[in-house]
């Protein structure tokens, strides 16, 4: 699951135009419905991917199985992509970088120890 994160983080520093592109196709969501479509599919693939993580973290002993995974993965694919939004659209993306990527770890170790 940390591996995940830094891997995502290492991805908006390494292809920012790719990144870049992806924030457009956020803004085309929130002003043309024809896109909700394709988000929803795209959502609903990055969540499955952290359940995924879940499971697997549980599966190596990281984690105790939570009551509602699929709810768990919404809550770190949420945060996990704030913080990517927030960290990409700064101004000094160093400095922001190690700080957003550090939240969003005790972000998910909040979310993986609720009840």
């Amino acid at each position: 699951m940390l591996e995940y994160i830094e891997t995502s983080f290492s991805f908006i520093e390494t292809h920012p135009e790719i990144f870049s592109y992806t924030m457009y196709f956020y803004y085309l969501l929130s002003t043309n419905a024809e896109f909700v479509k394709g988000n929803e599919e795209f959502l609903n693939t990055a969540i499955k991917r952290v359940e995924s993580l879940i499971f697997e973290s549980i599966g190596r002993g990281f984690y105790k199985k939570p009551e509602n995974i699929k709810r768990k993965a919404k809550q770190i694919h949420t945060l996990l992509y704030g913080n990517l939004l927030l960290t990409f659209t700064q101004h000094n993306k160093n400095l922001e970088y190690a700080e957003r990527m550090d939240h969003t770890k005790e972000g998910i170790l909040n979310i993986m120890n609720q009840g």
